[in-house]
């Protein structure tokens, strides 16, 4: 499993970067890996990029269930304290 860290050099230079977590609840991982996160991210964006270039969007309002989930979502990842006003 990869997760972000922030990734440094003897010389002192820090880059983020996602690297495999050594120990994991199921054992010791044999081969851990380390990848710049730039460059990950790019690579991630653009596979999906291709992927979805053909594909149509679909738009509509928002439901009361997915403002609620996007309340929930907003204050665990950010800490936010506000709801907001919910419209039908």
């Amino acid at each position: 499993m990869l997760a972000p860290q922030v990734s440094g050099s003897s010389q002192g230079g820090r880059w983020p970067s996602y690297r495999c977590r050594v120990r994991h609840t199921v054992g010791t991982c044999s081969a851990p890996a380390n990848i710049n996160r730039a460059k990950l991210d790019n690579y991630v964006e653009a596979a999906w990029r291709e992927h979805m270039a053909g594909e149509g969007v679909v738009s509509a309002a928002d439901s009361a269930a997915l403002q609620l989930a996007s309340t929930a979502l907003r204050r665990t990842v950010l800490g936010a304290t506000r709801t907001p006003i919910l419209r039908s």
